[in-house]
């Protein structure tokens, strides 16, 4: 995205600035509830006109509306900013950050469309276009971002009317990746509503549930504005006026745990564990920037350090299947990943497979080799399949399977797969020439009645096995020989069993084998498989 630093980098690059003690005293002695930073997002507007709620951010970007006063905080125009490093003085005056750029947001007609909360979805965002859920007046939109880092025009997609009633204001709206539900929240209300948004078996829009936050005594105190998804079936919610965030159960809204905050004006909320990193802070959207109607106004967001873990950002998982598998060397193996975030299976991502160690080190995926997708893109239902041969023979393979979302960070899935070799070669002996490189002209009617042959053993593996000569009898074995080898058998029952070298260096056959029975040869692979023994008849003739 344009030269901005992906997710991990900036976990790197935060982290590492949480290190210097000295310059940055905050990430030394933060403890849950203080308070990170101050960050300006400048509105564009007069500052007695400020009245902005909305927070959104997807682990490079942090979005507001410029909304005003005197269009009900709400507005049609999204402000894309990229936050400024961590302050060493958390407070006032903020530090601003930089504005990348303006979305107008409007219908597929053209028309202004008013929002005033925000909501970052990953799982329906792919690299470069980014998906976001609004809302305002009793309405809920889809909004198509684009590439955020580009101005222009964002496009949003009516999708359903709450009908809960409540203030015109929505200054609580968060989409939660478990089941792909969004819970939504007028200004200053008693209750945070949880929506359906037509996947799982459930109706676009359909009310799942009411949940009313309660204060540690068990009360419902009303009062909710912003609403950010916890870890662990949680909640964040801003109670506006109030001055404190709070978390509660997801699905009862319990008391769960709170803190103050330093602004009384709590509007949306969103989960930062990049910023700040290793802390993981809660960025709450000032309504005003200070007083209501103050000319000295100026835009702002806080970030709150809350409880490790508490706090996420959506992120998409792949997975690899089987998990494991063996099969006989030489025979195709086929893995298919899955992407999901939460519930949701996440189509058209790029998945790129390899084997990084095992005999076929070095086998990857190329555009045509996937199905059902042959680019290996993922299908509706978030899969996506690669064969390969296991021609390097007997070993484990591990197999990795990765994909790189719009933030720019690469997720990964690995399996590992055996490969065996449990067939056995096959052995052969065929009528070849005399030590002078001719076929022997003998009379009789025996089988190569002069015992010349050419040792011959192929295997599904193995390109070279090894030979051996024998008799009915068990006599030898004599060897190892290798296909293409010559020799001479002869059958002689009073003899000794034996092998010499037959003819000079220029001799066609390599040696010269007596037996006293049948003669018999038979093949052993690199992996110790023996094949059954064959026949190489030589005078007497067969019986």
């Amino acid at each position: 995205m344009n030269g901005v630093l992906p997710i991990r980098s900036r976990i790197a690059a935060a982290t590492v600035a949480a290190a210097l003690v000295l310059l940055v005293p905050i990430a030394a002695y933060a403890v849950v509830g203080d308070l990170l930073d101050t960050v300006g997002v400048p509105s564009g507007l007069v500052n007695s006109n400020n009245c902005s709620v909305a927070a959104a951010f997807d682990g490079t970007y942090f979005y507001t509306m410029q909304g005003g006063l005197d269009v009900d905080c709400a507005g049609s125009t999204l402000q894309v900013f990229d936050p400024p490093a961590p302050d060493g003085v958390p407070g006032a005056p903020p530090d601003d950050a930089t504005l990348v750029a303006t979305k107008t947001i409007q219908d597929a007609g053209g028309n202004p469309v008013s929002i005033s909360a925000v909501e970052w979805d990953a799982s329906r965002s792919t690299p470069g276009n980014v998906m976001f859920w609004g809302a305002y007046a009793d309405t809920v939109y889809l909004i198509d971002i684009g590439d955020p880092a580009a101005g222009g025009v964002a496009v949003a997609t009516f999708q359903f009317n709450p009908g809960v009633g409540g203030a015109t204001l929505v200054d609580g709206l968060a989409w939660d990746p478990a089941d792909d539900t969004l819970y939504y929240s007028p200004d200053v209300d008693c209750n945070v509503y949880q929506f359906g948004l037509g996947t799982g078996g459930q109706a676009l829009g359909g009310l799942l549930n009411t949940v009313t936050p309660k204060n540690l005594a068990g009360e419902s105190d009303c009062s909710v504005s912003g609403v950010a998804i916890g870890a662990g079936n949680t909640l964040y919610i801003g109670r506006d006026g109030t001055a404190e965030i709070r978390r509660v159960d997801k699905t009862t809204g319990a008391f769960v745990s709170t803190f103050a905050t330093t602004a009384g004006r709590v509007e949306d909320l969103v989960c930062d564990p990049v910023t700040y990193a290793p802390l993981e802070a809660i960025l709450a959207k000032d309504a005003y920037g200070g007083p209501l109607g103050d000319p000295d106004n100026h835009a702002f967001y806080e970030a709150f350090e809350v409880e490790a873990g508490t706090c996420p950002l959506p992120q998409p998982e792949i997975t690899l299947d089987p998990p494991d598998d063996m099969n006989e060397a030489g025979a195709d193996h086929t893995v298919t990943a899955t992407v999901k975030l939460g519930d949701r299976p996440v189509p058209d991502l790029l998945v790129s497979f390899a084997v990084t160690v095992g005999p076929n080190i070095g086998e990857v995926s190329d555009p045509g080799e996937c199905f059902v997708n042959a680019g290996c893109t993922t299908d509706a239902n978030g899969q996506v399949s690669w064969t390969y041969t296991g021609s390097g023979g007997p070993g484990i393979d591990t197999i990795v399977a990765c994909f790189t979302d719009e933030a720019g960070e690469e997720h990964c899935a690995e399996v590992s797969k055996t490969w065996v070799d449990t067939t056995a070669p096959v052995a052969a002996c065929t009528e070849s020439v005399n030590p002078a490189g001719n076929v022997p002209q003998a009379p009789g009617k025996g089988q190569n009645e002069d015992g010349f042959y050419h040792l011959a053993a192929t295997d599904s593996v193995d390109p070279n096995p090894q030979i051996f000569v024998t008799d009915t009898l068990g006599s030898g074995p004599f060897g190892p020989f290798f296909t293409s080898t010559t020799v001479k058998l002869t059958q002689d029952s009073e003899a000794v069993a034996s092998s010499q070298p037959m003819g000079g260096p220029n001799s066609a056959v390599t040696a010269h084998i007596i037996l006293p029975g049948e003669p018999q040869i038979y093949a052993v692979d690199a992996s110790g498989n023996i094949s059954d023994p064959i026949t190489c008849f030589v005078p007497p003739p067969p019986k």
